[in-house]
């Protein structure tokens, strides 16, 4: 994004335009900022503009009940406040201040970065055929979207450079909470992994646990509504690559991954 798109999106919430939301907060600053450090500075700026806005607000508010007891001398601060119109204007900067600081603080556990090496999609060997085939079980399955691009679904697989990706992939398979379910997702690369369908660059990565690959995740797949999903190295942790720690879609994507093999 450039300098003007950072002005509106700062001027939407600074503006009390819109509420914040933590994914849309941290695709912003993955888009827009190239280190972590910027992103880090960005936040604590706007968090600082948003605390001032109160104030103002605030001071507005002050002067609004002065003029209402002069027509009412018996009108209360909580009574008038509960009704004013600053009100919801405060409460909504409280509530971006809030999401602003869960981001900042999870920015020292998220693992993407701008970098060369992960400007590339997923290194896989698999052929046409099994490309093929795993695209349309992964949608017969409920895994992926129906309307998923063919051409999107194999560059995603095939080594392409992330420009490649018009529309990232919608992963449909949900946990309790109605989000994405990631492990499923994470249980998908470590399958391709470990039958030896990532090419070596990528499959060692995988095999150490490694963010790099949660990276290419990120710039590969998206939620059922298209938002960014992003793993951070908290989610996945050395004992979570066991097989007793996977997602209850494990089996049946190991299954898709095993008939792969004999395409």
């Amino acid at each position: 994004m450039n300098e003007i798109s950072k002005a509106d999106f700062v001027n939407k919430y600074l503006n009390v335009s819109g509420s914040l939301r933590q994914t849309g907060i941290m695709e912003f600053l993955l888009l827009t900022f190239d280190a972590r450090e910027k992103r880090k500075d960005f936040l604590k700026d706007l968090i600082i503009s948003m605390k001032m806005k109160i104030i103002e607000f605030q001071s507005y508010q002050d002067w609004d009940f002065l003029v209402a007891t002069l027509d009412n001398e018996n009108l209360s601060k909580s009574e008038f406040i509960e009704n004013d119109f600053y009100t919801l204007q405060i409460g909504t900067l409280d509530y971006n201040i809030n999401i602003l600081n869960q981001v900042l603080n999870s920015l020292n556990e998220i693992v993407i970065q701008q970098q060369d090496n992960l400007s590339y999609t997923f290194n896989s060997s698999l052929t046409n055929k099994q490309l093929e085939y795993l695209l349309l079980e992964l949608i017969k399955k409920g895994f992926i979207d129906e309307k998923t691009d063919k051409k999107d679904f194999y560059n995603a697989l095939t080594n392409k450079p992330i420009e490649y990706i018009k529309n990232k992939i919608k992963w449909l398979k949900v946990s309790r909470n109605k989000q994405v379910n990631k492990r499923s997702i994470i249980d998908f690369i470590r399958l391709l992994a470990e039958y030896d369908l990532l090419e070596s660059s990528d499959a060692k990565h995988q095999k150490k646990s490694n963010g790099k690959l949660f990276v290419k995740a990120y710039n590969c797949f998206a939620d059922p509504d298209g938002n960014a999903i992003i793993l951070r190295n908290n989610n996945i942790v050395e004992n979570e690559f066991s097989a007793n720690e996977c997602s209850e879609h494990y089996k049946e994507l190991e299954n898709i991954i095993k008939a792969l093999k004999l395409i």
